[in-house]
């Protein structure tokens, strides 16, 4: 289900630099058996400092609802991914309502953004447990690349290629707000940050007190 257009804002915050600095002295964590994603995240934010967590909460549904959401589940963390990860992404939906990241990582130079695709026609979501990237590949690709198959990134990139079109890519630009629907196929443009590690904070809705989301809104809008 279409929730939210995506939605790109730049300067999200007036101080990202001071939000920046607190996020790099927090504890970082490695993804929980079941759940694979490169880098490390944070713990929810609401646990760390639960009046930052509403602030960025009601900040962000403020773009898409004019009366205050009284009731929300978000995953909010800080997402570090180490200079050692592969030059790639990993085209993914999320389970979520809807999504959204703001860059904290201040090399605008380096292309770190997101990129959005749709399934090509008659083709369907790759990486099922008959296709030759199943989840068993991700390990590998973010933990230990010693076991990758040769060639593997070329073939993932052609085997990608074949399955998805691309539909947008945002560039990374430093306090940069991009939203989404959770369905909407996206990944990482590339991992790799010479310049220090990818510094993005992540949110995942997962639900919300109003059942007036954006674009269910718009397809209800009746002609005048």
């Amino acid at each position: 289900m279409t929730t939210i257009p995506i939605t790109i804002l730049d300067n999200f915050f007036d101080n990202p630099d001071s939000i920046s600095n607190w996020a790099k002295t927090l504890e970082y964590f490695p993804a929980p058996p079941g759940v694979i994603y490169p880098g490390k995240r944070s713990k929810n934010l609401n646990k760390i400092n639960p009046p930052f967590y509403d602030w960025v909460c009601n900040k962000v549904l403020s773009l898409f609802f004019e009366t205050p959401i009284l009731d929300i589940d978000c995953d909010l963390r800080f997402h570090l991914t180490e200079e050692n990860y592969p030059d790639t992404g990993w085209i993914h939906q999320d389970l979520s309502l809807f999504s959204f990241l703001i860059y904290l990582y201040q090399d605008n130079s380096v292309d770190t953004g997101t990129s959005f695709y749709k399934l090509s026609d008659n083709k369907h979501h790759p990486y099922s447990t008959e296709e030759v990237f199943d989840l068993t590949s991700k390990i590998p690709m973010h933990y230990n690349q010693d076991k990758l198959p040769p060639n593997f990134f070329q073939i993932k990139k052609e085997y990608e290629s074949n399955h998805y079109t691309p539909l947008l890519n945002v560039k990374n630009y430093y306090n940069r707000f991009v939203g989404f629907s959770s369905e909407i196929f996206h990944s990482a443009n590339t991992l790799k940050s010479p310049q220090g590690p990818r510094l993005t904070l992540l949110g995942f809705v997962n639900n919300l007190s109003s059942t007036k989301l954006p674009v269910i809104r718009s397809k209800q809008a009746n002609m005048i």
